[in-house]
């Protein structure tokens, strides 16, 4: 699950139509990529996202979005199987709690273009699936801000619960626990 780097999640999976892989692949074609993901950082898309993950105006700012990202979490582009195109990222925030026991703050976004579609429950579905096949315990935790019930959706599909204890006036806390192959309970 983890590379060299403790702190770093080397994931990567396919869905019947998706493909999730690092964003370090991406990242090499600087102008190209920056072009490329543009459409996901417009203020329709970023809106219901916590401050930190809004993408600001003016020269620069998906490059200065890029290595906000890249400093504090692993990232992870999510493709189109059968063209290539960036539809969206995943984000994971990994909080190592021991040598078995992992907690990852999650996010996702997708361009417009592609909402409605079902991309979001499948990447998810499909982030689950992968992670319960790690030999390490994982507990997910995503916040979802309240009035976003697409994104409250897709969790509890996914198998997720509503954490009232972590859950606040603004936002839901939606945590799923799982205890990977060979992970001890």
């Amino acid at each position: 699950m983890k590379d060299k780097d403790p702190q770093r999640i080397n994931c990567r999976f396919e869905t019947e139509r998706l493909v999730v892989a690092p964003w370090d692949e991406s990242l090499g074609d600087g102008t190209k990529f920056a072009a490329e993901l543009s459409p996901l950082l417009e203020p329709r898309v970023l809106k219901y996202l916590p401050a930190p993950l809004q993408c600001d105006t003016g020269p620069g700012a998906v490059e200065r979005w890029i290595a906000a990202r890249h400093a504090e979490s692993d990232v992870f582009t999510v493709r189109a199987s059968q063209t290539s195109d960036l539809l969206g990222l995943l984000i994971l925030a990994p909080f190592p709690e021991d040598d078995t026991n992992l907690t990852i703050h999650l996010g996702y976004l997708f361009a417009e273009c592609a909402w409605g579609k079902g991309y979001a429950t499948e990447l998810i579905t499909g982030l689950v699936q992968w992670s319960a096949g790690q030999p390490i315990q994982i507990r997910f935790l995503g916040g979802v801000e309240r009035g976003n019930s697409a994104s409250a959706a897709v969790l509890l599909k996914a198998g997720f619960e509503k954490t009232d204890a972590l859950s606040s006036d603004e936002a839901d806390i939606y945590g799923l626990q799982l205890h990977g192959k060979g992970a001890r309970s």
